[in-house]
Order: structure tokens, then sequence, then C-alpha cells
């Protein structure tokens, strides 16, 4: 499976390729994300090996968590998750208080239901997708103008 590959391998698909294969995923049952889930996305700075290509732009998420050195979530209950783990200097995965908890809703996005993780602090909602039994793709949507600009920001989780 392509999404597979790209977690696999890394590469810079365009935002139209990853919206395509968002769409075509399966939904997934609020219970199916319980548990402690790493993650990733799929953002890569050069869509070549030529080293004097100019860098792609970052996009801010990625920038963001970047900087809070995501290790991805955990999802406790439905009514209890924590969205954004961080890894500390010394390697150990931490609950990042700053962001806060989430809850676990389903929502119609595009067209089809499936679970969303809706930010308690934040006008943050990530939409989510099964690719495998152990690895979702998800969609970040945002209100933040400087987010909403910079276009759609996609990411993946595995267990």
């Amino acid at each position: 499976m392509r999404i597979l590959q790209l977690i696999e391998e890394g590469g810079a698909p365009s935002v139209r390729e990853l919206s395509s294969l968002f769409d075509a995923l399966e939904p997934i049952a609020p219970e199916d994300l319980l548990g402690d889930w790493s993650g990733g996305d799929f953002y890569s700075p050069s869509d070549t090996d030529d080293p004097r290509a100019e860098p792609k732009p970052m996009h801010p998420c990625h920038a963001m968590l970047e900087n809070y050195r995501w290790a991805g979530m955990v999802v406790k209950s439905v009514d209890e998750v924590l969205p954004v783990m961080s890894w500390t200097d010394d390697g150990k995965r931490v609950v990042s208080t700053y962001w806060g908890g989430a809850q676990l809703r389903e929502l119609k996005f595009n067209g089809v239901v499936s679970t969303s993780l809706i930010f308690d602090c934040y006008p943050i909602i990530d939409h989510f997708r099964r690719v495998s039994d152990n690895t979702l793709m998800a969609l970040l949507e945002a209100k933040e103008k400087n987010l909403k600009d910079a276009g759609p920001y996609y990411f993946w989780v595995r267990k």
C-alpha cells in the first residue's frame, strides 16, 4: 500500500496525492484508537536528490511538532486523550502539558463518518482514517489563519 511505503521510505508526496490517499481510506471507530501511538508526518525538505534544489517550505504544523519533539499520542478512553506526547533530552516520553487534553468523536468529514480527535483548549481537529490494523492516517484541521493558509497537514500514527 502506498501510504505504508511513504511511511517506511520517506519521500515527498504532493498534497494532491495525500488527499487522494486519505479520501480512499476506510473510517475507524473511536474504540479502535485506544492505546499508545507513535507518529510522524509526510514532510520531506526536498522532492529531489539534487543538493542544489531549493528546500520545500515547511508546514507550520511540522515545525510545531518538531519543536515539541512530538512522540505520538496516548488514547486512554474516548473522553481522555493525551494528544501530544514529547521526547525529553534523555529519551523519555512525557505528556506535553502545553497542548492539554482531547476527546474522540465521530464526525463527518469529506463525506465520511470516522473518528476525529478534538483538542480541549485549541481550535484543532484531527480526522483519522484506517490504513491497517496498527496504522492510521490523519488530516489536521485548524481555525488559526496561518495554519489554514499553509494548506492541509497530513500525518500518521502507529501502534
